[in-house]
């Protein structure tokens, strides 16, 4: 089930290791700000509300659940893959390891990635929800898009990402006066080019680059190149097929 817990004290510190069953969620209350120094562990989702701050500071490889961060900072000290969801006003700051989140709500506070090679990975679905900016800091990280259906990358809160890769099944659409900020990126699925895309680009079987944008770098084609759409495609990949 669900449970509340409210930092009486600002600079409060718990040692305790806390696992969050699946389905189940901890609400974190008020305005001060709290320690978790134990393990934290288990499928369900952390709730961070108040204006104060959060820190994870112990092992978390064990949580595979959702943070949801409705208000203040959080700040994970150590690696973690988890869901992540954010609103306006807030920040989240990440590890100096392997972070690998996944978008599962609107994305609309600033998530600092850090140090490592970081991978945020959405739906085509959710990337209209995220509104926020994501700054992937140093190593080498990558921007993964997944789904069925169109989706609009937001490529103006995409800072530091070396990697796009998309998946198959669904039309990724980088609008036309965007810039996607990329060293390399695989398509699996179609990319609807509007806008410039910076590296280099592999359209793999199946795929297809669509659209009369730039591609800086090399393009490596073992799919489609469609400048004026997909002839049969619906939404933004569909044209007359011509080149």
């Amino acid at each position: 089930g669900n449970a509340a817990l409210t930092a009486a004290l600002p600079g409060l510190a718990l040692a305790n290791a806390v696992n969050l069953a699946a389905g189940s969620a901890l609400n974190l209350n008020g305005n001060n700000g709290l320690d978790f120094n134990g393990t934290v562990s288990g499928s369900g989702t952390l709730v961070k509300n108040g204006t104060g701050a959060l820190g994870l500071n112990g092992p978390v490889l064990g949580f595979t659940g959702g943070l949801s961060l409705q208000g203040g900072t959080l700040n994970v000290a150590n690696p973690i893959s988890a869901g992540l969801a954010s609103a306006a006003g807030t920040t989240a700051n990440f590890s100096g390891g392997a972070d690998n989140l996944t978008v599962n709500g609107a994305v609309a506070g600033a998530v600092n990635l850090g140090a490592g090679n970081d991978s945020l990975t959405s739906s085509l679905a959710n990337l209209a929800g995220l509104t926020g900016t994501v700054n992937a800091g140093g190593g080498s990280d990558t921007f993964a898009v997944n789904g069925t259906g169109d989706g609009i990358l937001p490529a103006a809160g995409l800072i530091g990402f070396e990697n796009l890769s998309l998946a198959p099944g669904g039309t990724l659409v980088l609008a036309s006066g965007a810039t996607g900020a990329f060293d390399n990126s695989s398509i699996g699925g179609n990319l609807v080019l509007g806008g410039n895309l910076g590296g280099n680009a592999t359209v793999a079987a199946g795929g297809a680059l669509i659209g009369n944008g730039a591609l800086a770098g090399a393009l490596t084609l073992g799919g489609t190149l469609a400048p004026s759409g997909l002839s049969g495609a619906s939404g933004a990949a569909a044209g007359t097929g011509t080149v």
